[in-house]
């Protein structure tokens, strides 16, 4: 678990700092404050910086703003739903569709403190900070789906790695 984490980050950083690079963020004097990106099975990478969501192809491209003052960290993609913590307060899962016109941001996982959620295949993999592990299919239409698979897990693991 901790290898494929460790990948799956090292992933992610690559194609952040590809992004940025790319986008001219870096390497041309300009900093970001604070900036996450996600790919996704859609062709796309997702990213937000100064408090703005883009995306742009995979293969290369302009890069297109989605959203103002979008306030996202820890993203996540799939083809449907772009998953991540709210800014302000990283225990609450939210999702945004990106398959509507002008969605709007949702709560996913009700009023569970999440403290850890990743994406593998189909699914979306959450802890919360009882120590009960969640999954749901990652395109599911609501969080209705979501079904425990565990409990009594160590809620202290992200510390650990």
């Amino acid at each position: 678990m901790k290898k494929i984490q460790r990948l799956i980050t090292r992933i992610g950083l690559t194609l952040l700092a590809g992004v940025l690079i790319g986008g001219g963020v870096l390497g041309s004097g300009k900093m970001t404050p604070h900036a996450t990106a996600a790919a996704a099975g859609n062709g796309y990478v997702y990213y937000n910086s100064e408090d703005a969501l883009y995306r742009v192809p995979t293969a290369g491209g302009t890069a297109q703003k989605l959203s103002e003052n979008f306030s996202g960290d820890y993203l996540e993609a799939t083809s449907k739903y772009l998953y991540f913590f709210e800014s302000d307060d990283l225990s609450k899962l939210q999702r945004l569709s990106l398959t509507e016109n002008n969605a709007l941001i949702s709560s996913f996982a009700g009023d569970k403190n999440i403290l850890f959620y990743q994406i593998e295949g189909d699914y979306l993999y959450f802890l919360d900070d009882k120590g009960v592990i969640y999954r749901s299919p990652a395109n599911a239409a609501d969080d209705s789906q979501i079904k425990q698979i565990a409990n009594n897990a160590d809620t202290e693991f992200p510390d650990s790695l």
